[in-house]
């Protein structure tokens, strides 16, 4: 449930903090580099494509189910890239 959640914008502790940063658009990705270049390597837009992920705030219903569709999509083949990456495997304690 969404309903209680607004935007902010990122701060440098997250910015630190994040093992990867994901942006919809190259201007959020150009703003976060231009501020703390040294998390450029860390630092991708969502799109595998390059392409902006278009920001419904305002627009209608559509628009907003569209931007959905589109992180959706994104978001998975993110998914299936960390998946197949060579993670380190750590210890289960029982």
């Amino acid at each position: 449930d969404l309903s209680d959640h607004q935007s902010c914008a990122v701060s440098e502790k997250e910015v630190e903090s994040a093992d990867l940063i994901l942006t919809m658009t190259r201007n959020h990705m150009q703003a976060i580099i231009s501020r703390w270049p040294h998390v450029a390597k860390k630092t991708s837009l969502l799109s595998p494509n390059g392409d902006d992920v278009s920001d419904p705030f305002g627009g209608p219903v559509a628009t907003y189910r569209d931007c959905a569709s589109q992180l959706e999509k994104h978001l998975a083949a993110w998914l299936e890239r960390l998946t197949a990456m060579s993670l380190p495997k750590w210890p289960v304690n029982s």
